[in-house]
């Protein structure tokens, strides 16, 4: 399990973000996503 979510890039050089909650969903928290539309990038 992880404390914070982890970023990488995929094979296509685009970020992807990944993150844990723990066994069955134990551990529940929030991810807020800011998309940009002039660049497409979040």
């Amino acid at each position: 399990m992880i404390e914070t979510p982890y970023e990488y890039f995929n094979r296509d050089g685009k970020k992807c973000v990944d993150s844990a909650v723990g066994w069955a969903g134990v551990r529940l928290g929030k991810i807020d996503f800011y998309f940009e539309k002039k660049t497409g990038k979040f």
